[in-house]
């Protein structure tokens, strides 16, 4: 049965219910199974879809940054370049 036949079909069950019980309105719809199931699930859905990408995103990142490292296409960070520059920290004397 297409989508077309159905709605068709409860039309005419419409009808039919509105004469055997005029003091009622009757109207029916027809939509996907998928939509009924998933309508109140779709937030909870698209973030699980999102979090597995999120966390993707970060690991290549995260892999991407130590291929630098190790080719040593990064410069050193700039915790590292200011470490020795501080009186209070530093055990080289300052004049």
């Amino acid at each position: 049965m297409t989508a077309e036949g159905a709605r068709r079909g409860l039309a005419d069950l419409a009808a039919q219910m509105s004469r055997e019980h005029p003091e009622d309105k009757y109207s029916f719809t027809a939509r996907p199974v998928h939509e009924v199931i998933t309508e109140n699930a779709k937030r909870g859905l698209w973030m699980l879809l999102g979090a597995p990408g999120l966390l993707l995103l970060i690991a290549c990142t995260n892999v991407a940054n130590l291929l630098l490292a190790r080719s040593g296409g990064l410069a050193a960070s700039p915790a590292s370049r200011w470490r020795g520059r501080c009186c209070a920290c530093s055990s080289r004397s300052h004049r």
